[in-house]
């Protein structure tokens, strides 16, 4: 199959560029960060009884939501369509022409996969961290009960940044471009911290991963779950549209 051949030629291309996995390795840096807040406050952090598992792991999987994640799934959909246009290898990799359809839907399947080996390493290091500093699950809490809340936290956070790589694949695609769908990326998550502080998050699109994760934390409407897989459809639809009519004769 076409597809299976975009694939095979995807993993060949990633697994000799360094530059790529360092992008999802740019997924652990949530924790990184609160691991730096809580090391340098944990006197304050002490005095307000915050200093304890939970706290460590919604801190960090906010900071996920929010901030890394959607910019790190720009550049690794940005990278995936950048590297086509840089290397240009695909005629020597595979043995047949190849449609601009089938390599599009191979860059987004395999897309999604690197961003689930990202999101699994940020989720166990997420719990490891912590418990390296000898933190303990808050009153009322169990180890079992975070681990549990971080899978399912993740599980909704990687369905909230489908559209966020489908943005990117679909933006470098047709600028041929990675600073493009970057600047566009930074642009978006911009915006929606601001719609965010002006109590109107449900009309940005980047503040849906941390509604998302409020919904899983607090319980709620799963409404903006569908509201995400509807924005990574339509941009799917443009990408493998826009592939199409572009398509070259053979």
């Amino acid at each position: 199959m076409k597809l299976l051949k975009a694939l095979r030629a995807e993993t060949l291309k990633m697994s000799r560029d360094k530059i790529f996995w360092l992008s999802v390795a740019g997924l652990l840096g949530s924790t990184l960060m609160v691991l730096v807040m809580f090391v340098f406050g944990k006197d304050d952090l002490v005095r307000r009884n915050l200093w304890n598992l939970d706290w460590f792991v919604d801190q960090s999987l906010q900071a996920e939501a929010l901030l890394l994640g959607p910019m790190m799934v720009a550049i690794i959909g940005a990278y995936l369509v950048t590297l086509e246009y840089r290397q240009k290898t695909m005629k020597s990799l595979l043995p047949l022409p190849m449609s601009n359809t089938a390599i599009f839907a191979g860059k987004n399947i395999w897309g999604m996969i690197a961003l689930a080996i990202g999101m699994l390493a940020a989720g166990i290091i997420t719990i490891l961290v912590p418990m390296a500093l000898g933190l303990d699950p808050a009153a009322g809490s169990s180890l079992t009960d975070v681990i549990r809340h971080t899978a399912i936290s993740q599980a909704a956070l990687f369905a909230a940044f489908w559209p966020c790589l489908a943005f990117a694949l679909t933006v470098s695609l047709i600028s041929k471009n990675f600073v493009v769908p970057l600047a566009a990326a930074m642009v978006v998550q911009i915006g929606g911290l601001l719609a965010l502080q002006g109590d109107k998050g449900h009309l940005a699109w980047p503040a849906i991963p941390l509604m998302i994760y409020n919904t899983v934390r607090k319980g709620g409407s799963f409404e903006p779950l569908l509201n995400s897989a509807l924005f990574a459809v339509g941009f799917i639809v443009i990408g493998i549209l826009w592939a199409a009519l572009t398509r070259k004769p053979e």
